[in-house]
């Protein structure tokens, strides 16, 4: 081979690479990263209860009811149920496991560089969000990567080659989620709430330790700092004339229980705050709603879980995680889904219509 016929064959070798990541990098950047994905509406609700997925597909979902929030969001929300419920209207989503209440400024600001408008924005917030934690700068930085993302190299790389693997690209599906909760609904019905307490403060799991943690040793935001990034938020709200409402996720009885009163109190009057531009600030109670300690366990309404040691009061052991103090497992969040369309459904299609 002569060394011009091996310029060109290497020439073409390359041109051969890199021409279809050219063409797949194309559609994600026309369509987002569900076209490649072959995702249903309805499919991508349900991967949407998952860190970032709805966050990296806003340049391309643009509707005008947009979610955001930390992963007690993702966890307490069925987008399906609730965009069923509204007349299957076509959700927008942002929610980001460990979200900062400084977050959404970030997320305001990406809104506008692509050029998204929203008529109605959906702010779940917990009390986590309001609070300082370790390595901060750094897990800023991380959320500020996952918001609106376009082109992204990696993720690319790992949809073609699954894709071409023929392994499905999604962690769940519609039907599978709608299957697990027809599932399991019926044994956490089953339990009381109050022996799900006992159980819970019998057998201390991580997610104890982690907010046992956290209540001996609070660490709030700076007031002023709240107050700052609090009137940024509505700043953006008033210029964008969007309808901002404002939901307090419901977390377990039995962790509000180690929350010092003194610290929910103080988060309570932050919400308060964003009255001065939020259509409404809903702070329901999980009892009239019906949500109890027995809607944390299970999270991930894992098959064979055994339910029957929480009524025996005998230890779970690994793969199964017993419960989550702050996350809903699917059944609670329909429950709380049943409760946000009911309560937001009206204010919402008049801000939706009222645009059209």
């Amino acid at each position: 081979m002569t060394i011009r016929n091996e310029k060109r064959f290497l020439v073409l070798f390359l041109v051969g690479i890199y021409l279809p990541f050219y063409a797949v990098s194309v559609v994600v950047k026309q369509s987002g990263p569900e076209s490649i994905l072959s995702m249903t509406t309805a499919d991508f609700y349900a991967n949407a209860r998952g860190s970032g997925v709805g966050c990296r597909n806003l340049p391309w979902r643009n509707s005008k009811i947009l979610i955001v929030g930390d992963s007690h969001t993702y966890a307490g929300i069925n987008f399906n149920l609730l965009s069923n419920k509204w007349g299957d209207r076509e959700l927008s989503i942002c929610a980001i496991g460990g979200l900062f209440l400084e977050t959404i400024p970030i997320l305001m600001q990406k809104i506008q560089s692509i050029e998204f408008n929203p008529r109605v924005i959906i702010y779940g917030a917990s009390i986590f969000q309001f609070s300082e934690r370790q390595h901060k700068a750094e897990a800023l930085e991380h959320q500020e990567k996952m918001i609106a993302r376009k082109g992204n190299i990696k993720l690319l790389f790992k949809f073609f080659l699954k894709k071409i693997m023929g392994i499905p690209l999604g962690e769940t599906s519609a039907s599978k989620e709608a299957e697990q909760i027809k599932i399991n609904k019926s044994s956490i019905a089953n339990l009381n709430s109050g022996e799900v307490g006992e159980y819970m403060k019998k057998f201390p799991n991580d997610s104890f330790e982690e907010w046992k943690n956290f209540a001996d040793k609070p660490m709030d935001l700076n007031p002023g700092s709240k107050v700052e990034i609090i009137r940024k938020i509505c700043t953006f709200i008033r210029e964008r004339k969007v309808r901002l409402y404002v939901v307090d996720i419901p977390v377990s009885p039995f962790l509000l229980t180690m929350i010092p009163p003194e610290k929910y109190r103080g988060y309570l009057i932050d919400l308060k705050n964003f009255e001065t531009c939020a259509e409404r600030v809903l702070l329901p109670d999980s009892n009239s709603l019906g949500i109890g300690n027995q809607h944390f366990i299970n999270r991930d309404l894992a098959e064979g879980f055994p339910y029957r040691n929480i009524r025996e009061s005998q230890p779970i052991q690994y793969p199964f995680k017993s419960y989550d103090l702050d996350h809903m497992n699917p059944v609670g969040a329909d429950i709380f889904s049943d409760y946000l369309a009911q309560n937001l459904g009206r204010d919402v299609m008049e801000s939706v219509l009222e645009n059209n």
